[in-house]
């Protein structure tokens, strides 16, 4: 993304854009084990991260959406990813990092084991709330 916008239109975006980055199927990343796992954290954000922990979205909830994405940063760091924060960083007005669950569990042979349930969804609002604060 950024060689195409700063070698087709000369954009840079270091003074223009901001980003956010969103770690999908985060459900997948509670599974993982050892060194790469998700911090206690993290796991525990994302299972409180339903519709209802929305119904006030105050300075304090985009505080800890802010946390939180400082948070996964330090983990995506000790998990080696040092190099592409770090050119993220050289290359954005502000970077972000949410991690959401769509349906909040894993399907079992393409199907899900249960009926998607209104509070089933994970954090599906940080990245717009995020996205929302860098803007600024």
């Amino acid at each position: 993304y950024i060689n195409v916008v700063y070698s087709r239109y000369g954009v840079k975006t270091k003074k223009k854009q901001s980003i956010v980055f969103i770690l999908t199927k985060a459900d997948k990343l509670l599974e993982m084990n050892g060194e790469a796992s998700l911090t206690g954290e993290l796991k525990q954000y994302l299972s409180k991260g339903t519709i209802d922990h929305y119904q006030n979205i105050d300075k304090g909830k985009l505080e800890e959406i802010k946390n939180q994405s400082e948070e996964i940063e330090s983990w995506l760091r000790s998990n080696n990813c040092n190099g592409f924060i770090n050119l993220a960083k050289n290359h954005f007005k502000s970077v972000g990092f949410t991690m959401v669950s769509a349906i909040g569990d894993t399907p079992v042979n393409g199907k899900l084991e249960q009926e998607l349930k209104l509070n089933d969804p994970k954090c599906v609002l940080d990245p717009l709330l995020l996205a929302m604060q860098g803007s600024n």
